[in-house]
């Protein structure tokens, strides 16, 4: 609620712009260890990788905007004769999927320093970006479940993450442009335990590198 909150209030700032784009995007992301059951061999599993933005132009190179991501935090884990706090068997196979956060939603703020390339008398246009970004992590979703005991080892996830992005605009025309970006970043997600499997708070910090293509629109 207070993200539909922040969005709506920013509404009529997007609207005065005197250029606002929307985009989306897909690709994958990879992952880093999580790391805090490391004891039992585990291996991040890479992830896919969607975004939603609302963008407006400021001055003749920035840009500042919103935007909504997902993906998964999943670790491939080896646990053979392994049991969890609270299990009756060991996980059957020599190895489970944890599902830490999937999905994960990114609620960020971001900001972009535009270089060009081909100018607009030179068509297509070309630009070459680079900015900051900063946001929330929420997932409440399938977390920390294992596909062999079905257990749930944590209430939700909760964090923030920031990073950087750095991308290549292709504008085909007044209202269309393709990109290719990769924002590696920085998370750091907390936990929440207090059901009968776990009762501990965990804080994990992860290393991400999402890489997509998209569209954007001006409007």
């Amino acid at each position: 609620m207070r993200h539909i909150l922040v969005v709506l209030l920013l509404l009529p700032f997007f609207t005065s712009a005197q250029k606002v784009s929307l985009g989306a995007s897909g690709g994958f992301e990879y992952m880093g260890n999580p790391g805090f059951v490391a004891k039992y061999g585990e291996r991040a599993i890479n992830s896919y990788y969607a975004s939603a933005t609302l963008a407006l132009s400021v001055g003749k190179s920035w840009e500042v905007g919103e935007c909504v991501s997902i993906r998964k935090v999943t670790t491939q884990v080896v646990a053979t004769n392994t049991k969890l706090p609270g299990q009756k068997q060991p996980f059957k196979n020599n190895y489970f999927v944890a599902h830490y956060a999937n999905p994960l939603f990114c609620f960020s703020f971001f900001f972009n320093k535009y270089f060009t390339i081909r100018h607009f008398n030179e068509k297509p246009v070309q630009k070459f970006y680079t900015g900051l970004h900063l946001g929330l992590l929420l997932s409440e979703n399938a977390l920390a479940k294992d596909d062999s005991s079905n257990a749930k080892l944590f209430n939700d996830a909760k964090g923030f993450n920031a990073g950087m992005q750095l991308g290549y605009l292709l504008e085909v025309s007044p209202t269309v442009s393709f990109t290719l970006e990769a924002t590696p970043g920085y998370y750091l997600i907390k936990y929440t335990g207090g059901n009968p499997l776990n009762k501990t708070d965990y804080k994990s910090p992860i290393i991400n590198i999402p890489v997509s293509a998209g569209i954007r629109v001006n409007i």
